[in-house]
């Protein structure tokens, strides 16, 4: 924590700039529309290291898991073609902040004819005999009621469990027929403003 700290000191918008546009040079991203993304430091003010703090710890936690689970996010992708072309039941479970991130790629499976089912305590999920897949969202990994959820899932083996969690998430994983781990270092690249949104469970 104490690297990450005294990163945070180092930084501000131009640097992260410089950051970003490195990565996203590599992949024909032009130069223009990553400048778009921040003002300069003197229209942020004070709050110029916090943000470029936050959009790094960001920005690297996306790249890291892009790479490091390279493999396992092809094989989600084609699991989710599948189901938009049979059109599966799909179901999303997770709990707080993760079912509200996975509601959002929800939303678009139900607009290209999935038939969705966001998972809210209190109307049931459709039965295991209909098959199709369930989609898993936990920034730990450990929420009790997700890997409940997951368990009854894998028990008559007709449903896909596409998974997404920490990549330090044993048992989450174990109960996944595709776990895409996510890598965030939060030890060497600190997240401020953790009160509008995070990157984990504490």
């Amino acid at each position: 924590m104490k690297k990450a700290e005294n990163h945070l000191k180092k930084l501000s918008i131009s640097a992260v700039l410089r950051e970003v546009y490195d990565i996203e040079e590599k992949i024909n991203v032009p130069k223009s529309s990553v400048e778009k993304m921040f003002p300069d430091d003197s229209e942020v003010g004070s709050w110029s290291p916090i943000i470029a703090a936050r959009v790094h710890a960001i920005s690297y936690a996306t790249v890291s898991t892009s790479c490091k689970s390279k493999e396992a996010i092809e094989k989600a992708i084609n699991a989710i073609a599948l189901w938009i072309r049979k059109k599966e039941v799909v179901r999303v479970v997770g709990a707080g902040r993760a079912l509200l991130s996975a509601a959002i790629p929800a939303n678009r499976l139900a607009h290209a004819g999935c038939h969705t089912v966001i998972w809210d305590n209190v109307n049931p999920l459709p039965s295991i005999a209909r098959g199709g897949g369930l989609l898993a969202s936990s920034a730990s990994g450990k929420t009790g009621s997700v890997l409940e959820m997951m368990r009854m899932a894998q028990k008559g083996k007709k449903i896909l469990v596409l998974g997404l969690a920490n990549h330090s998430a044993v048992e989450f994983a174990s109960l996944c027929d595709i776990f895409v781990p996510l890598h965030i270092d939060e030890g060497n690249y600190l997240n401020p403003l953790v009160a509008l949104a995070d990157t984990g469970e504490y």
